[in-house]
């Protein structure tokens, strides 16, 4: 979900490619700075800018740059780096002496972020894991002795690693921007079966930064469109909405049936529950119609939320008229039955389609021919010039092959003669 480098700074791939095929995870940083700052602030700053990363991901010594000149510039020796290594185990030392002397401080800065840069020390061995923080679900897998243990899983691995306190040296929240693509598929992974099986432990707004950076780095629409569903699906909640709510209609634009398809039905179940949230977005929704992958999804959610306040689709039926006529059956049938939702109390707003609801009379679907009978007998019975409008074809279905139909067009021009 990390941008490209090659297509985000193609000019400084095309100069440096071997930074991109030698050192893949750090490469997209180096070009970023790279076209910040230029070359000679990247080798000054190179050493106390990027060694510090060398703990968890292979970055190239300075002398290794390819626009490093060792007549003109200075590389750090080893027992420079030496020094910077003990200071920064100093710093580490001192941060979980002050930081984590208590279970409630670990607890305080877990609730910061989502992925974490942890760091333990046991005796002599320190290692440095990027992990998300997976908790105990079961009481008695808690340790109910000695010091306060947490339990986390590194991503991109199936297997849970558990640290106690005193062994904590830092845990520090990373941004899910800042990690390679690889450790972004496993952190959405991971995201998607946290909020499955316990939603209150993923922060909305890592759901948030995730979708976004899926958009903005032409990452796997299909993977982020799961997330969303994920979280429409386990917070039902106006705020989590709001938060949402630009990315997930950029991505219900982007992503192709049928994990679009899946989005839609999230988001239709939510307006079913919450109608006057969804309600603002009715304009989104209308745009959809024509730009989703299928009409159908944007039209289950018109309809849907017509069901509570036909008023709020009225913008939409020009727009809902011509997926009535298309050729996608379903959201045939979702545009038809919103319009006999609104023919309760606006039928007048339908007068424009009266044509479109005679053609969806005769259709071999008997769910679409009763919205539409629907639809057309409110809008006559309130309006009965309107029926002078659908009279000649009403009599022309008189001759009709299908008794249904038949049927439907006698009943109709009986309401019809009662005015």
């Amino acid at each position: 979900m990390t941008s490209d480098p090659r297509t985000t700074y193609p000019d400084l791939y095309e100069q440096y490619p071997e930074l991109y095929h030698e050192y893949p995870e750090v490469a997209p940083v180096i070009y970023d700075r790279l076209d910040k700052h230029g070359e000679e602030w990247l080798l000054e700053h190179w050493e106390r800018e990027f060694l510090p990363a060398a703990r968890i991901m292979t970055i190239p010594d300075k002398d290794e740059l390819p626009f490093f000149d060792s007549d003109e510039h200075d590389a750090w020796t080893d027992e420079e780096k030496a020094e910077m290594g003990r200071a920064y185990s100093a710093y580490r030392e001192n941060l979980r002496k002050a930081s984590f002397n208590s279970e409630a401080a670990v607890r305080e800065r877990l609730a910061e972020g989502y992925v974490f840069e942890l760091t333990s020390s046991e005796e002599s061995d320190t290692q440095t894991w990027l992990v998300t923080h997976e908790g105990f679900d079961r009481p008695a897998a808690k340790p109910l002795k000695g010091p306060p243990a947490f339990r986390f899983t590194p991503l991109g691995d199936d297997q849970p690693i558990t640290v106690r306190l005193p062994d904590i040296v830092a845990l520090k929240p990373v941004s899910i921007a800042a990690l390679s693509a690889s450790r972004q598929e496993s952190a959405v992974t991971a995201l998607v079966s946290d909020l499955s099986s316990d939603p209150d432990t993923v922060p909305v707004a890592t759901i948030e930064e995730t979708l976004q950076c899926t958009l903005d780095g032409g990452g796997d629409t299909t993977r982020a469109a799961h997330l969303a569903r994920t979280a429409l699906r386990t917070h039902d909640d106006e705020e989590t909405f709001e938060t949402l709510v630009e990315p997930l209609f950029d991505l219900l634009e982007r992503v192709d049936p049928p994990a679009g398809q899946l989005l839609f039905e999230a988001l239709k179940t939510y307006t079913e529950t919450n109608p006057a949230v969804v309600e603002p977005y009715v304009p989104e929704l209308r745009s959809l119609l024509t730009e989703a992958g299928s009409p159908a999804g944007p039209a289950s959610c018109l309809a849907t939320l017509a069901e509570d306040r036909p008023s709020a689709i009225l913008d939409a039926v020009p727009a809902l008229a011509a997926v009535a006529s298309g050729d996608d059956e379903t959201a045939r049938k979702w545009a038809v039955y919103a319009f006999s939702r609104v023919a309760s109390e606006h039928p007048e707003e339908l007068f424009p389609v009266l044509d479109v609801l005679v053609d969806a009379i005769t259709a071999d679907d008997e769910n679409l021919r009763e919205n539409a009978l629907s639809a057309l007998g409110k809008v006559t019975g309130r309006y009965p010039d309107a029926a002078l409008t659908v009279l000649e074809n009403l009599v022309e279905l008189l001759d009709s092959d299908q008794p249904g139909t038949r049927k439907n067009a006698v009943g109709l021009l009986g309401d019809i003669a009662q005015e």
